[in-house]
């Protein structure tokens, strides 16, 4: 169970953890009894982005220890902010989630993935490359050369979001 008296929380910026100097791509990832797949997906989008300014946005629903897991990564990582939602605020499920984690993003490009590994963050270069040169609304499996649609880019002045699948917006 999450902490008690949590509801939500967002790391306070601090001189450890700077306001300036926004991340390329802010990740969004809402998480619900995920507890298993945090660390391992935190590793894979570090190493995936290691050259990238990239933040984490967490907005989690869970009722398992995801949110701990959340809270202590969160003290550790300066890149990890994480939204604790419990009762009321859990109403819309997935949808708010993601709406809840875009509210929270501070980079100029926004990607929106599930937290069970299904969407390879190793994917999430190539679709900035891709949407610095321009690119249209794609699928990610197709800009991989991939037969299943796993993620989306789009390029315009609108930030986007998709039930399921990864999105990057500009």
């Amino acid at each position: 169970m999450t902490r008690p008296g949590i509801r939500a929380y967002s790391l306070p910026v601090t001189p450890e953890r700077p306001r300036g100097g926004a991340p390329v791509v802010s990740l969004v990832i809402p998480t619900r009894n995920e507890a298993n797949n945090v660390q391992p997906l935190v590793d894979r989008v570090t190493a995936a982005l290691a050259a990238t300014p990239f933040e984490i946005c967490f907005v989690d629903d869970s009722d398992d220890s995801t949110g701990d897991l959340l809270l202590d990564l969160a003290q550790s990582n300066p890149a990890i902010r994480c939204l604790l939602r419990q009762g009321a605020d859990r109403k819309g499920g997935l949808s708010t989630a993601v709406v809840a984690g875009l509210h929270m993003a501070r980079g100029l490009y926004v990607c929106v993935m599930d937290a069970d590994l299904q969407h390879p963050p190793e994917l999430i270069p190539v679709l900035l490359g891709e949407a610095e040169r321009g690119a249209r609304p794609r699928q990610g499996a197709q800009a991989a050369g991939g037969a299943t649609p796993a993620v989306a880019c789009t390029s315009g002045g609108v930030r986007e979001r998709q039930r399921r699948g990864t999105l990057l917006a500009r």
